[in-house]
């Protein structure tokens, strides 16, 4: 069997979850300000079929330089999972597999 090298970091990061989902469910609900946002909102509102590329590319929009370096696509979509949880959210697969679609129950 072939030896395969897996990188991965060498350093601990920090990542302030609270405001990664925060900004997540500002990107989910198209609401530009991200202090606004509160957990009860998404309540209120309805979610529209989203898919993770999307929130993904408007998350790194949004967020400050400091937490762009620290957070991965993995991290993102740990947050993702835990606000499905949270807030009733679906994640399901596209068709070619190659995506996540986002939606309210």
């Amino acid at each position: 069997m072939d030896e395969t090298n897996v990188p991965y970091p060498r350093r601990a990061k920090r990542v302030n979850m609270r405001k990664l989902k925060t900004m997540i469910l500002s990107c989910l609900i198209e609401d530009d300000n991200a202090n606004t946002v509160d957990h009860d909102s998404i309540k209120k509102t309805s979610v529209k079929p989203t898919k993770f590329t999307d929130v993904h590319r408007k998350l790194l929009q949004k967020l400050p330089l400091q937490m762009k370096n620290e957070i991965s696509i993995p991290v993102v979509f740990f947050a993702l999972l835990q606000l499905a949880t949270q807030h009733d959210l679906t994640i399901s697969g596209c068709p070619s597999l190659n995506d996540a679609i986002i939606e309210k129950h």
